[in-house]
């Protein structure tokens, strides 16, 4: 199915401009740039992969997109998302600090996120202010986590420069409480053989979503192409079948929620 059958209505009035051999020419010309954060994205024996990786790739795949991913620290990431032309970057929380500082295609991942505990932890988390007042919070390092939960005053936190051993260290009493999507709990649950029943959800984010953030200046025909393309990728059942692929920890009674907001 070419990328136009599956436009928006609003843009289907547009499709012989989003046809034309220059809009298409520049679809193609983007940059992708990734970090290492499983399981969203990661290099295994040089390909991509990831729920989020495996989902561009799909896009990219139906665009007829060669170039290869550049994965990199995400700083540097952000760095020439905002300095360089027609980038794009994935997976990456859309939040309302950020919403005017990029284009958006998405969500290219569905998260359920939260504050999780160990189950045997001496002193139980009951309430926001007990999450304040917990010794130590893991969440990612300098992700949209770390930076919305430091502008709700929480001064506990421990940034994890590794998330993947966080729940090594919620299980070893290194951290108390350890921000985490369901998609990431999950690789993590597996990697270490902890079972699920031993790590409860304390406070809920809800759902959110991930997204290919495309740099301010790029040609909104190019953002409308790569949105088609991930419409194709969802109509045509390789997302849901991605997302499964990758797991969720689900049906867990949370204690409360709020607006705390989640993202990498």
């Amino acid at each position: 199915m070419p990328f136009w059958a599956v436009l928006p209505e609003t843009a289907r009035a547009d499709q012989d401009d989003l046809k034309a051999p220059g809009a298409i020419a520049d679809a193609l010309s983007i940059t992708l740039l990734t970090e290492e954060y499983p399981p969203f994205n990661y290099t295994e024996n040089g390909q991509i992969l990831g729920a989020g990786g495996e989902v561009v790739r799909a896009m990219a795949a139906h665009l007829g997109y060669h170039k290869p991913i550049q994965s990199m620290p995400w700083k540097r990431v952000i760095l020439r998302l905002e300095s360089d032309p027609d980038v794009a970057a994935f997976s990456m929380t859309r939040t309302s600090q950020r919403e005017d500082l990029y284009q958006w295609v998405g969500p290219i991942v569905e998260i359920e996120a939260g504050i999780y505990e160990f189950a045997d932890h001496p002193d139980p988390v009951r309430s926001l202010n007990d999450i304040r007042n917990v010794p130590a919070i893991g969440v990612q390092a300098g992700g949209a986590d770390e930076i919305a939960l430091r502008q709700y005053g929480m001064v506990n936190l421990e940034p994890l420069h590794n998330p993947e051993v966080g729940l090594q260290m919620l299980a070893a009493g290194r951290i108390d409480l350890l921000v985490s999507s369901d998609i990431e709990l999950h690789r993590q649950l597996a990697d270490t053989g902890i079972a699920p029943s031993l790590i409860h959800r304390v406070y809920s984010f809800g759902s959110s979503g991930l997204y290919l953030a495309f740099s301010r200046d790029t040609d909104q025909r190019v953002v409308t192409i790569w949105q088609s393309a991930l419409d194709a990728v969802v109509a045509n059942g390789q997302f849901a079948r991605i997302m499964a692929q990758y797991g969720a920890v689900s049906d867990q009674t949370t204690p409360f929620s709020g607006s705390l907001a989640p993202g990498q």
